[in-house]
């Protein structure tokens, strides 16, 4: 696997895979147990990286990444955005927050 570093203008930024593994269907067509099989495949693959969203799969995308990885959490970068589901509680983004 193939890696950058993402950020950090002196090579102090995050390194993460070339690749990374994209989790909208995590929680939606895919339930837990499927997801947790995905997520290891992507760890043994060398895949650091996981795009996920609070409104993929109803939240269930975050939860069920945060399930699977367990105690390997340090290993990965989770790169999530938030303020999409319009549900209650939600806010707009803001640096401010």
């Amino acid at each position: 696997m193939e890696f950058r570093t993402v950020g950090g203008e002196t090579g102090d930024g995050l390194r993460v895979s070339l690749v990374g593994l994209g989790c909208n269907n995590f929680g939606r067509r895919l339930g837990e147990r499927e997801s947790r099989a995905v997520i290891h495949a992507a760890l043994d693959a060398g895949i650091t990286l996981f795009d996920t969203a609070e409104s993929y799969g109803g939240g269930r995308s975050e939860k069920y990444i945060g399930k699977a990885l367990g105690a390997r959490r340090h290993e990965v970068a989770i790169a999530t955005k938030f303020g999409w589901s319009g549900g209650a509680g939600s806010r707009k983004p803001s640096r401010a927050a």
